[in-house]
């Protein structure tokens, strides 16, 4: 597995993990301020004043550092079809204490966690429990 997945096959469809300028300035924001991609399939950048967020039905891609620094943020709810998650993703979360990562999760980037210092209760699924101490690294 990759230090830094960027990509990942799913259904014959490739989806990044890397956001470019272009593709925040043309993005869809919900009414959270949460950016995602025009297909709504990447969720591409957070909000930093929110302390709770769903991640839309549908969106199968966190991009990397897409919710990195969001410390106001203690609890999120990833949907159930998600698959990869990029790197630095949600780390810096100070709030974060549990979450539930999908059972069909295929990747998850180096660092995804760093910093989320109040996190006691992860439930990781089991083709990713090898690489657990990689998303807890500091980039």
């Amino acid at each position: 597995m990759d230090k830094y997945p960027s990509m990942k096959e799913t259904n014959a469809t490739v989806y990044s993990t890397e956001v470019t300028e272009e593709e925040l300035e043309s993005a869809l924001t919900d009414e959270y301020g949460v950016k995602y991609s025009n297909d709504g399939k990447r969720l591409l950048e957070g909000c930093h004043e929110l302390e709770s967020y769903k991640i839309k039905d549908g969106c199968v891609v966190i991009c990397n550092s897409a919710f990195c620094g969001c410390n106001s943020l203690q609890e999120t709810v990833l949907p159930e079809g998600l698959l990869n998650i990029g790197w630095a993703a949600l780390g810096d979360w100070s709030f974060l204490q549990a979450i539930v990562l999908p059972a069909k999760l295929q990747s998850i980037g180096t660092s995804t966690f760093a910093e989320c210092r109040s996190l006691q209760n992860m439930v990781l699924p089991p083709h990713l429990e090898e690489g657990r101490n990689r998303i807890f690294e500091k980039i």
